[in-house]
């Protein structure tokens, strides 16, 4: 089970163009979106991320149904956790950076793309 975490701050078109992410080594992007995702790596001993023992309640048809068609719903659960945690970190950088994304396309509405003259389409 991976466990994944959004980096807004890494370089969209990086991840255009080579479809890895310059901000941590270039490790694969797991979902080409502007709140990609990484995969958390092993430890360095290799060993698997200490694991937390959690008591969930969840409805009782969702769970017969999950184990019927053999999800594994301690690694389901933490998968929608992990998307609810990198959809909450993704909203809190846009909501801490609005100012300088708004500043940011003022400036290029006003003055252009700063390299547009270099473009060559």
């Amino acid at each position: 089970m991976h466990i994944y975490y959004a980096h807004p701050a890494c370089a969209w078109l990086t991840v255009i163009y080579t479809g890895r992410c310059s901000c941590l080594k270039g490790l694969d992007v797991c979902s080409l979106s502007p709140s990609h995702y990484h995969s958390v790596p092993a430890l360095s001993d290799g060993s698997a991320p200490a694991r937390k023992s959690t008591n969930v309640t969840l409805a009782v048809g969702v769970v017969a149904e999950a184990r019927a068609l053999g999800v594994n719903v301690s690694q389901a659960a933490e998968a929608g956790i992990a998307a609810a945690v990198a959809r909450r970190r993704q909203e809190r950088w846009l909501a801490e950076n609005q100012a300088a994304l708004e500043s940011s396309n003022a400036f290029v509405e006003q003055h252009g793309l700063p390299l547009a003259q270099y473009r060559n389409f």
